[in-house]
């Protein structure tokens, strides 16, 4: 078929016929192929519009306004265009060549730059009824309105705690205050254990697995950070205030509501407040905590605010320090006798800058340090010269792909700078600072329905995080069932210790949902068995 400028009449009257052509809409066709044209172009307009009612409550056929004949249109409630297919020869053509290969829909899709739908969540109807029964128990409704009786108190406890500091590598002192709360509550062994995590035991009946519920102790700010909050009628700012001082808060008070409420667990539940789980920390106190405890049967870690979203995969990433090396000298009498580690690590950066990943799985890098000679010597070529490196990955073959391409653009560094002057070698050696495979549990595994199904009888909408590095990721690499909840609709600002904010309102949900999934994964002694 030819192009379309090639049958397209413009700015004069068209006449019906043209050298054995015929016009239909506002193109010209050979005239026996003009009924077969018609017939197709009525055919995949209805397709279209088949495909298009799934993604749009209104769809019409309408001329186009530029003249090319008509188009099938979706609109959204609004009455915005969503969708749009022309109905011309070429359209139709593609169409048509679409439809043989078995890809009409997909080619409608892409047409308008959109995705399949991703296929709506079901939870099985035997998780639907454990969270059911459970939720409907006397003594779990009525731990449930403790925590949300007793949310101011934990709010004062959550404001005592984010005044303590507590840089990663230096959570003494907030490890003393919880592990003093955790004795006040009744739990048992309570100790500070190798790592440094506070550890207390709420025994169970023995006829259900051990679950822990965790929080991270370690904030990403240093020790001079100013730690004064203050509160407005929805916020409450402070460097740490959520990340992860409210999860330390909520666990106290979820300790107190199962203590009122005088439930019975069929497994132990092992509070634990971890070290180490941010930056370099590279989450060391649960995999210090699991190393210890290989008979963990369930892990619920809170870190966040909300109480919705639900993350169930383990980011990998690795975080390396490479170390460039050569003999160094005089900028001026040197030059040209020796290489130079600092402009060999410069050529590993330059390399490394333009590697390109997958965007599915996600996968990131991150030059984030690089440190060589000082401003006493600047007339000098150092000897040595240092970068480190962050990468992550929501897949593991990619994470392992990427730490190939990394450590060859570290080699080729080190041979091109040796060459370029070559007089003495450039060497570099590397030290792993954090390593944490990637991994994931099954989207549909129980504790996974279970919270998702949790969320909703709170009355949010819950979401599956793709990914996230928590220290969910450690058991989850283990083949332990774990989540990561915390996840809501609002802002923090994390990590910022301008901005960060704690949402006061309802904030008592991930408490809630913290110690529903837990009680579910352990079992009620008498009530319900474990999901797990």
């Amino acid at each position: 078929m030819p192009d379309k400028k090639l049958w397209e009449i413009e700015d004069y009257p068209a006449p019906e016929y043209l050298d054995g052509m015929v016009q239909v809409d506002d193109y010209y066709l050979p005239a026996a192929a003009a009924e077969e044209y018609r017939a197709e172009r009525e055919r995949y307009a209805a397709m279209a519009a088949e495909v298009f009612r799934e993604f749009c409550p209104s769809v019409s056929r309408q001329p186009v306004a530029d003249g090319d004949g008509e188009a099938m249109l979706g609109r959204d409630a609004d009455g915005s265009l969503r969708m749009l297919v022309h109905l011309d020869p070429e359209s139709v053509e593609q169409m048509k060549l679409a439809e043989l290969d078995g890809c009409f829909r997909q080619w409608l899709l892409d047409y308008n730059q959109m995705e399949e739908p991703a296929p709506a969540y079901e939870v099985r109807p035997e998780i639907r009824e454990a969270v059911r029964t459970l939720t409907a128990l006397p003594r779990v409704q009525r731990a449930l309105q403790y925590i949300r009786d007793d949310h101011e108190n934990s709010i004062r406890q959550q404001l005592e705690l984010v005044q303590i500091p507590a840089p990663t590598f230096s959570e003494q002192k907030r490890a003393a205050y919880m592990a003093e709360q955790f004795r006040v509550l009744g739990l048992s062994d309570v100790h500070i254990d190798r790592t440094g995590n506070v550890v207390g035991v709420r025994p169970g009946c023995g006829t259900g697995p051990c679950v822990v519920l965790d929080g991270h102790m370690d904030t990403v700010y240093p020790p001079d950070t100013p730690l004064i909050p203050h509160r407005d009628e929805e916020f409450i700012y402070c460097p740490g205030i959520v990340d992860d001082t409210r999860a330390c808060a909520a666990m106290l008070s979820l300790i107190r509501a199962l203590n009122e409420a005088d439930i019975r667990t069929g497994g132990d539940l092992i509070f634990l407040a971890t070290v180490r789980e941010e930056g370099m920390g590279g989450f060391g106190g649960m995999k210090g905590f699991l190393a210890d405890h290989p008979g963990v049967g369930a892990c619920v870690c809170m870190d966040g605010y909300g109480a919705q979203g639900i993350v169930y995969q383990a980011t990998g990433f690795k975080t390396i320090e490479v170390t460039f090396r050569g003999i160094g000298g005089h900028a001026y009498g040197a030059f040209g006798e020796v290489a130079n580690p600092l402009h060999a690590a410069a050529r590993a950066v330059a390399k490394i800058a333009e590697l390109r990943v997958p965007a599915e799985p996600k996968t990131t890098y991150c030059v984030s340090n690089f440190h060589s000679g000082s401003d006493a010597a600047v007339h000098a070529i150092t000897s040595e010269a240092v970068i480190k490196i962050n990468y992550r990955s929501n897949g593991q073959q990619e994470l392992e792909a990427l730490d190939r391409e990394i450590f060859r653009c570290l080699r080729e560094a080190c041979a091109e700078e040796t060459a370029r002057w070559g007089r003495d070698a450039i060497t570099c050696s590397v030290r792993t600072l954090c390593d944490v495979p990637a991994g994931s549990l099954d989207p549909h595994a129980p504790i996974v329905e279970t919270a998702w199904e949790v969320i909703r009888f709170l009355g949010k909408e819950p979401r599956l995080l793709e990914g996230g590095p928590t220290n969910a990721s450690i058991p989850i690499g283990l083949g332990i069932p774990a989540i990561c909840i915390g996840d809501g609709d609002l802002e923090t600002f994390c990590h910022n210790a301008a901005l960060e904010r704690f949402p006061v309102k309802d904030s008592w949900e991930m408490p809630q949902l913290g110690i529903l999934a837990a009680l579910a994964a352990a079992g009620v002694d008498g009530e319900i068995s474990s999901i797990l």
